[in-house]
């Protein structure tokens, strides 16, 4: 199972948890939304990436469209979809012919930067 099965295919994750023995409580086997995070970091971890793919590096994870996206990062859509071919803002990628998603690990990433971008201004200042 890849990365990508555990974001897709929620119903094989939990089989697969409750066959290996991964899931920690009775409460984990009959709730739908009970997977216990360490269950969840176990199968996680054990996934082997694809190293002849870009893709290696991306993380089941959800996928935003551009409405989403833009509120997640507290812009409009429009400044979202001129900023991105600039690198101002992290890049889609293709989900069908049509139609275009942000990855939340990329979204949290560039928040992450701009807060640390932040505190090292924060800090030089107090220096």
């Amino acid at each position: 199972m890849n990365a990508l099965a555990l974001q897709v295919f929620p119903n094989t994750l939990r089989n697969t948890l409750i066959e290996n023995g991964m899931l920690e409580h009775e409460m984990d086997r009959t709730s739908n939304d009970a997977i216990s995070h360490s269950a969840l970091d176990t199968v996680i971890a054990s996934v082997e990436p694809n190293t002849n793919s870009s893709a290696s590096n991306v993380l089941a994870c959800r996928i935003f469209g551009a409405a989403d996206a833009a509120e997640r990062l507290g812009i409009s859509v429009s400044t979202l979809k001129r900023g991105w071919p600039k690198g101002v803002y992290p890049a889609p990628i293709r989900i069908s012919e049509h139609r275009i998603g942000w990855l939340e690990s990329e979204l949290a990433q560039f928040q992450n930067e701009r807060v640390a971008e932040r505190d090292a201004r924060a800090l030089q200042k107090s220096a």
